[in-house]
């Protein structure tokens, strides 16, 4: 879907690529303005097709315009997922680059320096022009991510498995100060024996962490509105608990948290092949998932590399008995981030044993 959005002075000019996009049947929403007022101000509207493109960023695209065009690209990438570039005439291999190199998903005209010509061959060079793809683009993209928080970027993730909201809420606040992004363990009984608290509880705390919703259940989807709700920044679902993973990650794409699939000790990496092109990322269990305080599984390390190998730029997570015995392990074989549960929680002092992790994967 095209949102179309502007202010008063680019409004003739939204009004007639309405016109041409109905010709090419392109589907559109017009988020306004609906009529000319020399008074109103561009956020108003640059919000609005925001918010929608925000909400599935890969898919959802934008079209904005103003008098330059500078502020409403501005106004535009405050929000999560945005990538806005500006266009007001030159070279249109400037529109491709945007496309095939930062996957730009908002476009936004300066009406006033730009002919009605320009503008039609401008729009329909960017919708036709598709991202490249190409690995150091991604990677670069998935960096973009990171710095605006759409992903938990730490490399050391504290693991927070409850089974009250009374415990949840004292795990939560003896981490306070210390992180920014924390895993929520979501269990339900089926998928793996255990239960646990539900996104849910964890909104309603009010907590202000990133977090990544490690979700061990059967029916992944059924949680992605309560993660968005929650101020979850990546899901991570089991390959294991769904025979729609093609399914699950395109419900997924409705929302803009990172893409995340986890797989069991037993499952072979060759299995989550088909699917590498469509996630953020991969977490690797080193434990059977659903209890704390597991031994380690060595051959995991294996797996490790295979992927790494495999996606030299996807990032990969470990989880599972993660302690100062296998944190450099595991980062040696190319792990970029570490979740970590009982090795925080049941040392004497959390704050001590978070800064010897942080050595162990520095040097």
């Amino acid at each position: 879907m095209i949102f179309l959005g502007s202010d008063h002075r680019g409004y003739e000019l939204k009004e007639k690529i309405k016109k041409w996009l109905g010709g090419l049947d392109y589907p559109f929403e017009d988020m306004g303005a609906h009529k000319l007022d020399l008074d109103d101000d561009y956020p108003d509207f640059i919000s609005l097709v925001a918010q929608e493109v925000s909400k599935n960023p890969e898919n959802n695209l934008g079209i904005v315009l103003g008098h330059s065009g500078q502020g409403e690209a501005i106004a535009a990438n405050k929000f999560p997922g945005i990538r806005a570039i500006v266009f007001y005439g030159g070279p249109e291999e400037i529109l491709k680059l945007s496309r095939e190199h930062n996957d730009a998903n908002v476009l936004s005209l300066g009406a006033s320096f730009v002919s009605d010509e320009d503008a039609k061959s401008a729009l329909k060079l960017w919708l036709e022009t598709k991202f490249s793809g190409n690995a150091r683009h991604d990677r670069r993209i998935n960096k973009i991510k990171e710095l605006e928080g759409l992903a938990c970027s730490a490399r050391i993730v504290p693991a927070v498995l409850a089974n009250t909201t009374e415990e949840l809420k004292e795990k939560l606040s003896s981490l306070k100060g210390l992180v920014r992004c924390v895993q929520i363990d979501i269990m339900d009984g089926k998928f793996v024996p255990n239960s646990s608290i539900s996104l849910t509880d964890v909104a309603e705390l009010g907590f202000d962490y990133e977090y990544e919703a490690h979700l061990m259940v059967k029916n992944p989807e059924k949680y992605f509105e309560d993660s968005a709700k929650a101020n979850v920044r990546r899901v991570v679902f089991h390959y294991e608990a769904t025979d729609g993973v093609d399914a699950v990650l395109n419900e997924m794409s409705r929302f803009s948290f990172n893409k995340g699939i986890a797989i069991n000790p037993d499952t072979p990496v060759r299995s989550i092949v088909p699917f590498l092109e469509k996630i953020d990322s991969v977490l690797i269990m080193s434990v059977n998932p659903g209890f704390s305080g597991q031994d380690f599984v060595s051959e995991t390390l294996e797996k490790v590399k295979e992927l790494r190998n495999l996606a030299p730029y996807k990032k990969i997570g470990i989880d599972g008995s993660i302690n100062g015995s296998t944190i450099k392990k595991a980062h040696d074989a190319g792990v970029d981030y570490f979740v970590i549960g009982s090795g925080l929680f049941a040392a004497e002092n959390i704050r001590q044993a978070l800064f010897k992790m942080q050595i162990l994967i520095n040097g």
